[in-house]
């Protein structure tokens, strides 16, 4: 995504205006790598995001407000200390860089006015937010970088504060003579869409293609097989692009490819043709939060659940094996009366068994009397023979025993952490992911690291869902859940429902001591579904009955219950219909 400094220049333009003299009221960082100023401007309450994070770099005004985490990192409480109740007197993009400082005025102890700079610079992987002196030097960083990573740049603690390289590219407002001859006089095979880039500062692949299509029709060409006209005109729509640029005309624009965000820009697309739609908005922020919202949340999803999903994943794996393993043992078990037999046929036949012989032929009265090799052992007498494969076939017996309830102990284990993998991707919320810490950590599975965030308490509550015929339905998100909704909050007349031997959320259809309509019991069916491991699948088996059928076993694993008198329904999800019943939607 093409967060450029062309694109950083526009929003630079459109914070300037809504911003610049906002005073800061609160510090929030929802993330380890984003700052949200709450601020008061121009009589309007607005929330700015300053993000470092590696895939999705930016700063922008936002609407959507974000869970904040228990305790605030060390970085945040930093910025509280010194950028509190300050002012934001300047938002500033530096030599066209992909580097923007804000500079505060506050007033500290005595009374003195101080200045603050919060620098962010969007440099993908490494991207960092640099808090600064009145006098340009670091206060502390996001991300330091010492003299063993870079020698020519450093970021720590009082040290000058420095722009990153600019590669040899020249900034179109102050040295566009310098592209025009770059564009002129390049002898090169280059293709033009990279000359651009690596000339231009500024520009992203996406415009640098733009502006070669609009001004010749092609990009991808080798500078070398462009006449000297075509090169002027490639000139002139550079120059007319940062005139508008500088000027304030443009448009925030999202590039629509197979109805999904591809890209955004300051401009209309048109080197897609008709297959992109350029989808303008009111404003750059409002243009990045419908672009980010899908792809944010399912970051903040992965990196909050990533330690849970690590987990589940590896003890899912080491169970699946063990189970692999402990089968084959059972299988040679099976092979036990084979030494019963021979036991048998040694003691019937001690008379004629000649001792220190390595092996006896005998007839096998258990198959028709069919002759049988059976081995010895010379070191023993044919009694002491006979014992021995007693003692084996014994021992076998003791251990299939074994084996078969470790089996099923283990196949339990695998069930519940197959459970915990679904409760973690139907997870929503700090909240949510905090109770399935909470059930591993109780289980003696995860360490408590944090005591306090975890007695904190952030309570998590069901999925709440409207049949198209008004009813209630109910959708556990985890194990705890699960127990709660089914064995505590729902009545004993309401209708459960769960997809058959696979893991997945409890539904409760809240009728009220009445019989649900079809419809309802099919759309409740078709949750049960979703909200499984076959969510993806056609067909899943949903299991259902009433609430009072269904009872947990003593000492059973959070989330596990047995049932009587069910049936069993086979659906299809449809996500559409499943959106459409979301009581909050």
């Amino acid at each position: 995504m093409p967060f450029d400094a062309v694109f950083l220049h526009a929003m630079s333009q459109e914070i300037n205006k809504k911003a610049l003299g906002g005073k800061i009221s609160k510090i929030h960082m929802p993330e380890k790598n984003e700052v949200v100023l709450v601020m008061r401007s121009l009589g309007e309450n607005l929330r700015l995001l300053i993000s470092a994070n590696a895939n999705y770099p930016r700063v922008q005004l936002t609407e959507v407000a974000k869970e904040n985490p228990d305790a605030p990192p060390m970085f945040c409480m930093l910025l509280r200390k010194y950028l509190t109740s300050g002012k934001l007197i300047g938002f500033t993009q530096l030599s066209f860089e992909r580097v923007v400082k804000l500079d505060f005025e506050n007033i500290n102890e005595l009374g003195d006015i101080e200045k603050k700079s919060l620098i962010l610079e969007v440099l993908g992987r490494r991207s960092n937010i640099i808090l600064t002196d009145g006098e340009g030097r670091v206060i502390d960083s996001l991300f330091h970088i010492d003299i063993s990573e870079n020698q020519s740049r450093q970021i720590m603690s009082g040290i000058r504060y420095e722009l990153p390289d600019s590669q040899n590219k020249y900034n179109p407002f102050t040295d566009f003579d310098r592209i025009e001859s770059a564009i002129l006089n390049e002898d090169t095979p280059i293709l033009l869409e990279k000359m651009l880039i690596s000339r231009v500062m500024g520009l992203s692949p996406l415009l640098a293609r733009e502006i070669a299509f609009k001004a010749v029709g092609v990009w991808d060409c080798p500078v070398t097989e462009l006449p000297s006209f075509s090169r002027k005109k490639i000139i002139k729509e550079l120059s007319a692009f940062f005139d508008d640029l500088k000027a304030g005309q443009h448009s925030p624009t999202m590039l629509i490819i197979n109805g999904k965000p591809k890209d955004f820009t300051v401009t209309g697309i048109g080197q897609y043709g008709t297959s992109a739609e350029c989808r303008t908005y009111g404003s750059y922020s409002d243009l990045l939060d419908a672009y980010y919202r899908e792809r944010d949340e399912a970051e903040r999803k992965k990196l909050r659940g990533q330690e849970l999903t690590h987990l589940a994943t590896n003890t899912i794996s080491k169970l699946t094996k063990k189970i692999s393993l402990q089968k084959d043992e059972l299988a040679a078990c099976a092979d036990r009366e084979k030494f019963r037999i021979f036991g048998e046929l040694v003691t019937t036949n001690l008379a004629i068994i000649e001792k220190g012989a390595p092996f006896a032929e005998l007839q096998n009265y258990y198959e028709d009397m069919k002759t049988v090799r059976i081995p010895m052992d010379i070191t023993k007498s044919p009694a002491q023979n006979a014992q021995q494969y007693f003692k084996k076939y014994q021992k076998l017996k003791t251990a299939e025993n074994m084996i078969a309830e470790q089996i099923a102990l283990a196949e339990r284990e695998l069930q519940y952490f197959e459970s915990i993998l679904e409760a973690v991707e139907t997870a929503e919320n700090e909240a949510d992911f905090s109770e399935i810490r909470g059930e591993l950590i109780a289980g003696g599975y995860l360490k408590n690291k944090n005591k306090k965030a975890l007695n904190r308490g952030r309570t998590s509550k069901p999925m709440h869902f409207i049949s198209s015929d008004k009813t209630d339905i109910y959708v556990g998100k985890n194990n705890i859940q699960n127990d709660q909704l089914t064995l505590k909050t729902a009545m004993k007349n309401d209708i459960w429902l769960h997809a058959l031997n696979i893991p997945g959320s409890h539904v409760i259809i809240s009728c009220g001591g009445k019989a649900p309509s079809d419809k309802t019991l099919l759309e409740a069916a078709m949750l049960a579904a979703f909200y499984s491991k076959f969510r993806m699948s056609q067909k899943v088996p949903i299991t259902y009955t009433e609430v009072r059928h269904v009872k947990k076993p003593p000492g059973s694993k959070p989330g596990f219950v047995i049932f009587t008198d069910n049936k069993t329904l086979f659906v299809t999800p449809d996500e559409s219909r499943i959106d459409a019943m979301k009581a909050d939607k």
